[in-house]
């Protein structure tokens, strides 16, 4: 496995036609444009339309994994209805670079000549390379077992359709959510956006309870903010023998002269008042 981001978009029933980069076991997604070169079927959806909202590369998120099938057709030299000689299902991710859509075929699982005859890939090993004489078919598909579910790691199996195990990866520090009519890992800023500010702020300002604060500052960054209250009280009360350590401008109650005290940075003095 590499070092991609836990996070999955695992939804079948989208389509791309690809080529081999050489030198790379990565693909380049060519969308609509790649049927051409592809038996006679795929190339009359793409002309008719039927695949205008089905293309990976136009309809999938960049770096979301996902599962996929590759079907790879050898020369059709006038076979419109070719079968595949090449087929491999794994898990995969697609990025863009330099305007171009690269599929990293991250996990395979199953690979073969014909749909019959397909065996376990060492997911291991780095990507069997194509080949650059194939007309090649990507799909998104399903897992269609448990095991496939869990060919990703950190997952847990949900299911976002009835009779159909979904795996979600979760990411480190999050929680497992549906966002989007989709289950899936929530991160502390998603949660944030799922919260939303003022549910925050009302929750903060219904809690009728004490709140203790151990952190030793607590700063109002915004100009010419104000912190008000019924009642100021500065606590615990020192004595002239416990003062505390502290920074210019802080104000204390001290016990001893019964007097607010401030520290002018290097002694403290009391703050007094007259009777008019």
């Amino acid at each position: 496995m590499s070092k991609q981001k836990s996070q999955n978009d695992f939804i079948s029933g989208k389509i791309d036609s690809a080529q081999t980069i050489p030198e790379s076991n990565d693909l380049e997604l060519l969308g609509i444009k790649g049927f051409s070169d592809c038996p006679g079927y795929y190339k009359k959806w793409s002309e008719s339309g039927e695949l205008d909202n089905s293309i990976i590369r136009d309809t999938m998120k960049p770096r979301l994994r996902f599962y996929y099938r590759i079907e790879g057709y050898p020369p059709i030299k006038g076979r419109r209805y070719p079968e595949p000689d090449f087929i491999e299902t794994g898990v995969g991710f697609i990025t863009k670079k330099n305007k171009k859509f690269i599929f990293t075929r991250e996990t395979p699982l199953f690979s073969g000549e014909s749909r019959d005859s397909l065996f376990s890939v060492d997911s291991s090993a780095p990507p069997y390379y194509i080949g650059d004489t194939k007309s090649l078919v990507i799909f998104s598909t399903k897992p269609a077992s448990y095991d496939l579910a869990l060919s990703s790691p950190h997952c847990v199996i949900t299911s976002n359709q009835a009779f159909s195990p979904t795996p979600v990866e979760l990411e480190e520090n999050s929680l497992l959510g549906r966002k989007d009519n989709r289950v899936q890992s929530i991160d502390k800023d998603e949660l944030r956006e799922i919260l939303t500010d003022d549910s925050i702020c009302d929750a903060v300002n219904q809690n009728s309870k004490q709140m203790a604060l151990s952190s030793r500052r607590v700063n109002l960054t915004t100009p010419n903010s104000v912190l008000s209250a019924p009642i100021l009280r500065p606590f615990p009360f020192y004595s002239d023998e416990s003062r505390p350590k502290a920074q210019k401008g802080a104000i204390i109650f001290n016990e001893s002269s019964n007097c607010l005290e401030y520290y002018t940075g290097s002694e403290w003095r009391a703050l007094v008042w007259e009777s008019a």
